[in-house]
Order: C-alpha cells, then structure tokens, then sequence
C-alpha cells in the first residue's frame, strides 16, 4: 500500500471516521452507467440538431448547450469593487474629504446594485460620488434605485430632487411616468 493511502487510511481512522473502499463496477452497474452515458448522448444530439434547424452555427449550438460557465461569487464581487475603486477614487480627491473610501464605495454598490456602468452614469449626469447622504435620504423616503434613475421631463428623478424638487412632486411625476402619462 502507497505511503499517500496509509496516510489518509490514518486520518480517517484517527477522526473516528471509516475509509470506504472503492469496489470494482460490476456487470450489471457497467450497463446502468452505459445505457445512462448513452440517453445524454441521445438527448445532446436531439438538442443539437433542432438547433441546427433553427439556424445556429456550430459555436452558437455549444455555447448554448454548455451554457454560461459559472465564476464564482467572489471573484464578481472583487471585480465588481474594483471597478467601483477605480471610478470612484478617479472622481474624488480623498484628502479634501472625510468621508471613509471604503464606506462610499460600499454605499455605491448599494444603491445601484453593483452596476457600475449606472454609477458612471450619475456621475455623468452631475450627481457626486460624495453625496451619499442625499442619496442615502431619498432612498429612506422610499425611491429606488431604478426610480432614481428614470427620466421625468427631461431630467432624471434623482437629478430633480437634487435641484430642489419637492419628494411628493418626483413621486407624483414617477407616477405619472408609470402611468404612461407623462
């Protein structure tokens, strides 16, 4: 028996745990995994070719019968701030503000749901990294993130409030808006 497996026979042991041995695949298991292995095959080719009918080409059939690969979450998420880091920190000048960099790009992930490419369009439309509090107050009077961000007369209801707009006008006006009134 190898050195590694007597280690981790050791190990199991050790830990109250008992090792289970791999047994041979019998006859009967080898036509189970067989006729198995030969359903997917079936089924893949079945998919495959009602994608071909439907006129995709053969990158297109893979792509969709394999899907999308999954990455993993966290690796989003440290992407995700990273790129709030960098347009956020390209934006502010850190040493003419008190406010924690840590804590203004987590309220930004907040509000916009990880959309960076919302948050560079506030700050296009004039809205400042820095205002989280505003931001944070709207947001305590029951708007949205997408309410903030929808268009009203020309200007977005977070830009609206911004200039002084009263929050039962913007409320009034994003309901119109819904409404299909405005």
């Amino acid at each position: 028996m190898p050195e590694e497996d007597l280690n981790s026979t050791l190990h199991f042991l050790l830990n109250g745990k008992t090792p289970r041995w791999r047994q041979k695949e019998t006859q009967e298991q080898g036509e189970i995994r067989e006729q198995r292995s030969q359903q997917v095959r079936s089924k893949r080719a079945e998919m495959e070719e009602a994608l071909r009918g439907w006129g995709y080409n053969y990158r297109e059939r893979d792509k969709k019968l394999r899907g999308t690969p999954k990455r993993p979450a966290q690796q989003d998420n440290k992407k995700t701030y990273l790129r709030f880091a960098h347009y956020i920190d390209a934006d502010v000048d850190w040493s003419s503000t008190d406010l924690d960099r840590e804590q203004v790009i987590a309220s930004w992930r907040n509000f916009v749901g990880d959309d960076v490419n919302l948050a560079v369009e506030w700050r296009d439309a004039g809205v400042p990294y820095l205002a989280i509090g505003k931001i944070e107050g709207f947001l305590a009077e029951g708007f949205s993130a997408d309410d903030l961000h929808t268009q009203v007369h020309g200007k977005t209801v977070l830009e609206h409030l911004l200039a002084g707009n009263s929050v039962r006008w913007c409320a009034a006006a994003l309901q119109m808006r819904r409404a299909g009134q405005v």
